[in-house]
């Protein structure tokens, strides 16, 4: 399990306190940024290597784009979802991850350029 996604837009990378970070996370000097989330995105392994990302990559431009905008409406740090006592995670049995949990139906998806796009 990764470090938490509230607040990465802006956050040094390698400097959530208590997570134990690659060499190269930890020793990498920037800021997360778009730019530098569509790399790790893209291909994690291959754009930073070392990483302890257990992530293939994501090879579509707008889907990528799609992610950021999400990170950057619903996980910002000012955002309902990362204020204290917020519980950002699914409840149990319902993350799309876990065998036999019930796929939940989106509510609204947003996208990059500031749409909302309908579930399909």
């Amino acid at each position: 399990m990764g470090p938490p996604h509230c607040g990465v837009l802006g956050r040094k990378a390698g400097s959530i306190e208590g997570f134990v970070y690659s060499d190269t996370l930890r020793e990498a000097n920037f800021v997360w940024d778009d730019s530098h989330l569509h790399d790790f995105l893209t291909f994690p392994i291959m754009n930073f290597p070392g990483t302890k990302m257990g992530f293939a990559g994501m090879f579509d431009e707008n889907d990528r784009s799609d992610v950021i905008a999400f990170l950057k409406a619903e996980r910002a740090a000012d955002s309902p979802m990362c204020q204290p006592g917020a519980d950002p995670a699914p409840p149990p049995g319902t993350n799309t991850g876990e065998l036999g949990g019930p796929v939940p139906t989106p509510t609204h998806i947003p996208r990059s350029d500031g749409t909302v796009k309908a579930p399909s």
